[in-house]
């Protein structure tokens, strides 16, 4: 599997989840450098009503993950 830095498409990101799929950390490609979401003012991210996530959008720009 190639890394998102690699896709020219908006997917420039790596999330990774804990075993309830919540997100603890994220690397951000283009920057070359971790970041934590947790301390982003702009992630935002959505569940279902099971509390399942559903979507994740970015730090530092619009895209989603």
């Amino acid at each position: 599997m190639k890394n998102s830095a690699q896709n020219t498409g908006i997917f420039h990101s790596k999330w990774n989840y804990d075993n309830d799929l919540f997100p603890i950390s994220t690397k951000d490609f283009i920057a070359h450098k971790g970041k934590d979401p947790t301390l982003s003012s702009n992630s935002l991210f959505k569940y279902d009503t099971q509390d399942r996530l559903i979507s994740a959008k970015g730090i530092g720009d619009d895209t989603s993950s």
